[in-house]
């Protein structure tokens, strides 16, 4: 994935956290950039795979007519819509790809873990076997099985890493890492010339209010 310098206004960049931390603005810019293409790198590493993956892929309504195993289009399955559904001789391997699971919000765990567990249900009306795994494509949730959030201390679903999930779909794990790293030779152009830019604060007198900050830190003051 290269990552794309987002074009956002002083205005704009003056009102987040990171200038008012700092109090420059190329920082910010290049916060914002950065936290833009973190967000979209999990789809990303999605389309990757899928774009590796030579198994059978055809819709889920088909299902009844595959023969040998097969990975679903992604779509919607009682409310949840999985990153990878594999099936093969009446077994379902539902997996979901997350790139650091050990940082998963706690707050947001319950409700996947819930979630996870009634598509567990319904699929099992249907078919023999139901496999849910979560792959931490980042590996920090490997090894910390024992913390309490719900993905690490639930039989219902199993622990995964990026490898073993490039096993299942049958495509090589050193093909995914060679594309990320041919990126990250590309991205390094644009960090470099970021880390090249000197931080220049904006000076500021004492703002009662944040508007007042706002106002303070205008266009014209600079």
């Amino acid at each position: 994935m290269i990552i794309e310098e987002k074009n956002l206004s002083d205005e704009h960049l003056r009102r987040t956290p990171v200038f008012l931390l700092t109090g420059d603005l190329e920082t910010a810019r290049f916060f914002s950039t950065l936290s833009s293409a973190q967000s979209k790198f999990g789809t990303h590493l999605e389309k990757i795979m899928r774009s590796l993956c030579k198994l059978p892929v055809t819709e889920w309504k088909q299902r009844h007519k595959c023969s040998q195993k097969t990975l679903f289009l992604k779509t919607k399955i009682h409310n949840r819509e999985p990153d990878f559904v594999i099936l093969e001789n009446r077994k379902v391997i539902v997996c979901e790809n997350k790139l650091n699971a050990y940082n998963i919000d706690t707050k947001q765990a319950p409700t996947e873990q819930k979630s996870y567990l009634e598509l567990k249900n319904f699929l099992s009306n249907e078919f023999d076997f139901v496999e849910i795994k979560i792959s931490d494509f980042a590996g920090g949730a490997i090894d910390k099985r024992k913390r309490t959030d719900s993905y690490f201390n639930d039989s219902s679903f199993q622990i995964i890493t990026g490898n073993e999930l490039c096993e299942i779909l049958e495509i090589s794990y050193d093909d995914v890492m060679n594309i990320i790293i041919h990126d990250q030779e590309i991205n390094s152009k644009l960090l470099n010339n970021y880390k090249s830019k000197p931080i220049s604060l904006t000076p500021t007198s004492k703002p009662t209010t944040l508007i007042n900050f706002m106002m303070e830190n205008s266009d014209e003051s600079l």
